[in-house]
């Protein structure tokens, strides 16, 4: 009888020679020289395929070609570490793929943003009350800047990750990266001075104060002073009688 090779016939690496054992992996057996020989157990079906096809190849022998059983020994010996190099090389370049479809996703689909608390993340409270902000970008903590509110602190958070995120790459040097932080950093200043100029706060309690005074000038102007009432006739016919004094005299 004939073998699939010898036939030059498509052969399954998947199925012939390669069974699912109790435990779940998948064993890779097949027959040479008149004997089974097993070329190891293997985690996954994809290895044991690789495995079977390497081992029947390593092994496959010209028709009518005698082979001495020393030949035979040394030749499954030679396929199974030939399979073996073959599985940990398949092995190595599947966690390489997997790692690298890890980074294009997250280049791809990175973390929001949004997710992250600007007022708490990256902000702190220094001892003289102010509140600084400092973010971890390339290993390194970068400074921000220190601000006097707690809101003025996390608009400049906020400003300078998203800065820092636009322009992130790998491929930066380190001039490039502490340009980038620079940027960022004048970028979240000049945001924070926005806000203070056109904060809605300051503007109100000014037209306030002014509306104040002006109410408080009309009503000064709208006082009447009030004559003095006049001493009446009768006040004036009333004399008033002085008591004379009374001398003391001296004791005795």
């Amino acid at each position: 009888t004939f073998t699939h090779i010898e036939r030059n016939m498509p052969l399954d690496y998947r199925s012939v020679g390669v069974r699912q054992t109790a435990s779940g992996k998948w064993e890779v057996a097949f027959r040479y020289h008149g004997a089974r020989r097993n070329l190891g157990t293997y985690d996954t079906q994809d290895q044991a395929a690789l495995a079977n096809e390497v081992g029947r190849k390593m092994l496959k022998t010209e028709i009518g070609k005698s082979v001495t059983e020393e030949e035979i020994v040394l030749n499954i010996k030679k396929a199974r570490d030939a399979v073996l190099d073959a599985v940990h090389k398949s092995k190595k370049q599947q966690v390489q793929k997997q790692k690298a479809q890890q980074t294009q996703q997250l280049r791809q689909k990175p973390q929001p943003i949004q997710a992250i608390n600007f007022r708490t993340c990256g902000v702190r409270q220094t001892r003289s009350g102010k509140w600084a902000v400092e973010i971890s970008h390339k290993s390194k903590l970068r400074h921000i800047g220190t601000f006097l509110k707690q809101d003025q602190a996390a608009l400049a958070n906020k400003i300078s990750r998203e800065m820092l995120a636009e322009n992130d790459s790998e491929s930066l040097s380190a001039e490039e990266v502490n340009e980038n932080v620079r940027l960022a950093r004048d970028a979240a200043l000049k945001a924070v001075s926005r806000s203070m100029r056109s904060s809605p706060r300051g503007g109100a309690t000014k037209v306030k104060s002014k509306a104040v005074c002006a109410k408080k000038k009309v009503m000064k102007s709208e006082v009447v002073v009030k004559d003095p009432p006049k001493a009446t006739e009768e006040a004036k016919q009333k004399k008033v009688v002085k008591r004379p004094r009374t001398e003391k005299k001296p004791p005795k």
